[in-house]
């Protein structure tokens, strides 16, 4: 009798739970998302890249306007523009990456009135790809200069949960990336500190495997510093981070980062911004997410920055001890720049890459406004059954009501699941 009772009781669940399904299957489907179910699926050994999984990705159209306009006196402006890198493991330019973003570059013009000097599709040595330009410009007839670019970007969701230990390679310590991501000891990177240098070996302590270490310096790196988003923009470095135990994002990658560094693991900051910070969002064919920085329009820019480190035959794996993502990242952020200490737009050097970067030398006033607008094309999430109860999220104009929108049906299936275990509990003492 009690199992009749119980077989009853989780029938009336299977059906509550089928009924949200197909009522919310109705709103998915003709929100023109697309469902692709082969994810995930993992890729054999690729260049050197091998034993990640793709989850979920997202296309976007990724249209990138920048005016200024100078409306009185003169003035002369240092651009420097980061192009959005194909970082996939046949790209020409990335190494050992698996592919976080697709890239194709469709169009970019530069519109000025004086030609200057002008470098287009300029590398670094950290294979960052810019657009390096100056000019001048006379208020008196509100000169103005307009960078335009548009570019088809598709970002996937990789992660590296089930990596194959005897896949690892041994790591060649000649190769350029020693010198460029884990040997030298410079400021916010001070790998001879030896306050770090004794932490990084006490959670290395007895560990062979890079992955290894790099769990337990991340697992310590994201329990112990403290999140401080009221810190200037200006960069304070792994030693600051660890004496002072917060930081932003910065602060979060640079720790992380050192502590890899000083075991002998090749380790990098990526910059760049998410699409929005608010987990989970899935983005819906068609929206369109805007972002603007200047003094023409208020300032929306959600800039970020997180961590890669090298495993040979395995590539660069991805990790955000801010937001919690150890070996795995989403398809929320653009990354813009790997490396530290970028020669700038008028030939000195910075330590993060601002973004976008304008330098001016003159008098008088300018406007300047800068905008990303993402247009999703496609998106194909695993596994499909999760948007019946996570629902696509809205439009960036949100509000609290996200929240509502977006746990509603998470809480209802949760509650559910709940009350299976709570009854298969009772059932097994014979309280049912």
């Amino acid at each position: 009798m009690k199992n009749i009772k119980l077989r009853i009781i989780f029938v009336i669940i299977l059906i509550i739970l089928g009924l949200s399904s197909v009522l919310s299957a109705s709103t998915l489907f003709t929100s023109n998302i697309s469902i692709d179910t082969r994810y995930p699926f993992i890729r054999s050994a690729n260049i050197n890249v091998s034993n990640y999984q793709i989850s979920q990705s997202v296309t976007y159209q990724i249209e990138i306007n920048y005016t200024v306009t100078q409306t009185s006196g003169n003035a002369k402006y240092y651009f420097k523009i980061p192009r959005i890198n194909d970082r996939t493991p046949n790209s020409s330019l990335t190494r050992f990456c698996p592919p976080y973003q697709e890239s194709k570059l469709l169009y970019s013009n530069i519109s000025q009135w004086d030609p200057g000097e002008i470098n287009e599709g300029i590398n670094d040595e950290f294979n960052n790809t810019y657009d390096w330009f100056n000019v001048s410009l006379n208020g008196g007839i509100s000169e103005s200069v307009k960078i335009s670019q548009e570019y088809i970007v598709t970002l996937n969701a990789i992660s590296y949960q089930n990596i194959n230990y005897s896949d690892i390679g041994t790591y060649n310590k000649s190769d350029i990336m020693f010198d460029l991501y884990c040997n030298r000891s410079e400021k916010y990177y001070n790998i001879s500190d030896p306050d770090l240098i004794s932490l990084s070996d006490s959670l290395s302590l007895g560990l062979t495997n890079p992955v290894d270490k790099a769990r337990q310096i991340f697992n310590w790196v994201s329990r112990n510093i403290r999140y401080n988003g009221a810190l200037p923009a200006q960069e304070k470095g792994a030693s600051w981070a660890y004496d002072n135990l917060e930081g932003d994002c910065s602060e979060y990658s640079s720790l992380m980062i050192t502590l890899l560094r000083i075991q002998g693991i090749p380790a990098r900051k990526v910059t760049g911004l998410v699409f929005s910070n608010i987990i989970p969002f899935f983005p819906f064919v068609g929206q369109e997410l805007l972002f603007t920085f200047g003094n023409v329009k208020p300032n929306y820019i959600l800039g970020h920055a997180w961590v890669e480190y090298y495993v040979p035959n395995i590539g660069w794996i991805a990790c955000d001890p801010t937001w919690g993502y150890f070996n795995q990242i989403d398809y929320l952020r653009i990354g813009f720049n790997v490396g530290q200490w970028f020669e700038n737009a008028t030939g000195g050097l910075t330590s993060e890459f601002p973004y976008p970067q304008l330098y001016g030398f003159g008098s008088g006033t300018v406007e300047f406004n800068y905008e990303l607008k993402a247009t999703v094309l496609n998106a194909s999430y695993w596994p499909w059954i999760l948007l019946f109860y996570f629902p696509p999220a809205p439009s960036e104009d949100q509000d609290l009501s996200i929240y509502l929108y977006v746990g509603t049906g998470a809480v209802i299936a949760i509650a559910l699941l709940s009350t299976v275990i709570v009854l298969v509990n009772k059932e097994r003492k014979g309280l049912i």
